[in-house]
């Protein structure tokens, strides 16, 4: 839209871990979806109508990403938390004068499914926690569906899993 500047940020995140949030913009929110026949086509429900939406591979190593160690032939290895301050430092470069400064001042929303119920706070907690060089993201509000919050008690709810 013409006041694309104005309009809020929208991250996205998959969960898994393993999935890549390309999938899901591409299934889901994105303004292109993949047909049946494994054509692209028009998503009439797209968020890009009403944001401009950012699709993080997370944890490194998934999808398009990769990780120092998968140069070498390695995998990379990752936590919760360093899952979490590497997203930061994207975003942080993102907003930066170099990427899209003209969105650094919108309002920033965190989503994702199923394993990003776990990343989506943890990268909250981050952002508020620690603003890099001065600059703060502006993070007003954080969504999660289908998450996964605690294996031990959603155990009852994914028998099929174990």
């Amino acid at each position: 839209t013409a006041d694309w500047a104005k309009r809020p940020v929208v991250l996205w995140l998959n969960g898994g871990p393993g999935s890549s949030s390309l999938l899901g913009m591409l299934q889901e929110q994105g303004p292109l979806i993949i047909d049946r026949n494994g054509k692209l086509m028009r998503n009439p429900y797209a968020w890009t109508t009403l944001a401009n939406l950012v699709a993080l591979e997370s944890p490194a190593g998934v999808g398009f990403s990769y990780c120092a160690a998968m140069k070498a032939g390695g995998s990379c290895s990752n936590t919760d938390v360093s899952t979490a301050r590497a997203a930061h430092a994207g975003l942080q470069d993102f907003f930066s004068a170099k990427k899209f400064p003209e969105l650094a001042a919108n309002d920033f929303y965190i989503t994702g499914e199923s394993y990003a119920g776990v990343y989506c706070p943890t990268l909250a907690a981050e952002i508020v926690s620690n603003p890099r060089g001065g600059q703060r993201i502006r993070l007003v509000g954080m969504a999660v569906g289908d998450p996964c919050t605690d294996n031990a008690a959603q155990r009852q709810s994914m028998d099929m899993l174990w």
